[in-house]
């Protein structure tokens, strides 16, 4: 007897168990999509020199903006590097000093065949030939 109260009882629970289905009214309304602000980006000029840096396979091209001078070094698996510059002049020699984070004092120099010198505190370690020309105007 003991046994079939049990039985009822499993039959009862597992009963009350199954999946009762409910319906739902969703609704939902359209909405105007918001204008996103956007910050005004600076206006960066076309390249203003360009040279081909033959170890790395990369490009440097030197563009400006309303603020900066920006040197870019843009590799040929599609990755690039940007850093500030300041540009200073020594008679015919153009110094583009690096103006953000630079622990190696790093800094590049325009000679007079229009190739780009790459510095740092321990002297000339590079160079990239000259692709188009940059003219200082300052």
């Amino acid at each position: 007897m003991k046994e079939k109260v049990f039985f009822g009882l499993i039959l009862v629970f597992l009963l009350s168990c199954s999946e009762q289905k409910k319906e739902e009214t969703v609704t939902t309304t359209l909405e105007e999509p918001q204008p996103q602000k956007t910050e005004k980006a600076d206006t960066i000029t076309d390249s203003l020199g360009n040279w081909k840096w033959s170890i790395m396979n990369a490009e440097v091209i030197l563009k400006k903006n309303e603020k900066n001078y920006i040197l870019e070094f843009k590799l040929d698996d599609g990755s690039s590097r940007k850093r500030n510059v300041c540009i200073h002049t020594d008679g015919d020699i153009i110094e583009l000093r690096v103006s953000d984070d630079n622990p190696y004092g790093e800094y590049y120099k325009i000679n007079t065949s229009g190739d780009l010198e790459f510095w740092d505190n321990e002297g000339k370690f590079d160079l990239a030939t000259v692709v188009k020309k940059f003219h200082y105007n300052p």
